[in-house]
């Protein structure tokens, strides 16, 4: 488990370092994120795989106040505050938390196929960073 961490922990700094925006990626995301969350329905019902978004009802409201913006990505890519808020999530259990509660698995995948983008210089996904978005917001 402890080696799970260490290889996740170097693949979040790589991610988190790595410049690979193409111009308009952020607002591609962004209107990802509108579309999804405006096709949630009323009350919102929002998943991510099989993994349902605890926060669906408040959620769409904090996106709508920011204009849809995401709030975990910038114009320069992934924010170091992933990386903190996936260090804090791995320890939740120590706090009397149940780390399953906050997707950290589908996060970890997610972030693994991110990486693999970066690396293999694929056309990035914006359904991969709108599905980050809602997890981390979660």
């Amino acid at each position: 488990m402890k080696s799970k961490i260490v290889i996740f922990t170097l693949i979040l700094v790589h991610i988190v370092s790595s410049p690979v925006w193409s111009d308009g990626f952020y607002e591609q995301v962004a209107g990802y994120l509108r579309n999804r969350i405006e096709a949630a329905g009323g009350p919102p019902v929002l998943s991510v795989g099989h993994e349902r978004i605890n926060a669906s009802v408040v959620l769409p409201r904090f996106y709508e106040r920011r204009l849809y913006k995401p709030a975990w990505i910038d114009d320069d890519g992934i924010l170091d505050t992933v990386k903190e808020l996936v260090g804090v999530l791995r320890l939740a259990d120590r706090e009397g938390l149940r780390s399953t509660d906050y997707h950290l698995t589908l996060i970890a995948d997610i972030l693994t196929s991110i990486i693999k983008e970066v690396q293999e210089r694929q056309y990035l996904n914006p359904r991969l960073y709108v599905d980050l978005e809602l997890l981390l917001t979660d």
